[in-house]
């Protein structure tokens, strides 16, 4: 009896599932609606939420239209994304590491835009929204080797400065940006304390979906610069127009690894405090500007 019990717990949500995609589908077909499966699914998924405790014999179709209708214009924003998209700074420290984590984060949410700024692309940035596919022959490639093509020495990473990640407001927009220290400190959007249960179902399944196009896309991912056509191979180099030799002037010495983690650890403990309630959103954003610009003067933390 006890395993007749628990086999039947474990039946009845896969029935109460299976009766809301059922209801969902026939709706489609009544009113001759085209649909995906596999974006139903995902629908039925997000209105099991609101029905998980519904006894099966009782559950309205009346309501589960109309919360389907309701579920169906659930939108993912910046805010509502796992930290690490922005907190695991080893994945996009370098400007090379950047586009390929961007592209990453576009496949899995096509609907959360994207902002790429250096400090030379600080009035025009990099703006994104939608699935890239295979990073090779991406947009995001493209702006890699566009910044790759533009240093005296290619192979010297150090020339551009370390990248941070955030959710970001421009014009009154949110934005999933990664941005050169150095740059404007964009205006941070304060952190989430929960994500709602609908939108979470929606983010597990875009990591998921994401982490299954990464495991194909590996196999076949070819890393460096694109192979220059026989006809670049020929064309001759510019010659740099000679200029006056001017005294040197001191380079500023270029912050450690160990001190931009000891910043973004900093940050990481601020964005903490406002998500507890102890700091306001205005502080919050004083000190990220004046860690971040610490970091690009080389002061003291």
């Amino acid at each position: 009896m006890k395993g007749k019990k628990y086999n039947q717990k474990r039946i009845l949500p896969l029935k109460r599932y299976n009766k809301l995609l059922k209801i969902i589908i026939d709706d489609y077909k009544k009113k001759g609606i085209k649909y995906d499966i596999k974006d139903v699914r995902t629908l039925t998924s997000i209105v099991y939420v609101d029905f998980k405790k519904e006894p099966l014999s009782k559950i309205p179709k009346k309501k589960v239209l109309s919360t389907a209708k309701k579920d169906e214009k659930i939108v993912l924003k910046a805010t509502d994304v796992p930290n690490y998209w922005f907190d695991n700074q080893a994945n996009f420290t370098y400007y090379w590491q950047v586009g390929d984590w961007a592209n990453q984060f576009s496949n899995a949410y096509p609907t959360i835009p994207v902002m790429l700024i250096t400090k030379k692309t600080e009035k025009k940035p990099l703006v994104v929204q939608g699935a890239e596919g295979d990073y090779d022959g991406s947009i995001f490639q493209r702006w890699v080797e566009d910044i790759r093509d533009d240093l005296p020495n290619p192979e010297d990473y150090d020339q551009i400065g370390y990248f941070f990640g955030t959710p970001a407001y421009f014009n009154g927009k949110l934005y999933a940006v990664w941005f050169e220290d150095g740059v404007k400190i964009p205006k941070v959007a304060p952190p989430i304390n929960k994500v709602e249960p609908r939108k979470k179902v929606l983010i597990d399944e875009a990591e998921e979906r994401e982490k299954k196009r990464r495991e194909i896309e590996k196999p076949k991912k070819k890393r460096g610069r694109p192979k220059k056509s026989e006809e670049e191979k020929k064309k001759p180099l510019p010659k740099k127009p000679k200029k006056e030799e001017k005294p040197k002037k001191k380079e500023k010495e270029k912050p450690s690894a160990n001190r931009v983690t000891e910043i973004r650890n900093l940050i990481a403990d601020l964005r903490q405090d406002l998500k507890d309630g102890l700091i306001t959103k205005k502080f919050y954003q004083e000190q990220v500007a004046i860690l971040t610009s610490k970091l690009e003067k080389g002061g003291i933390i």
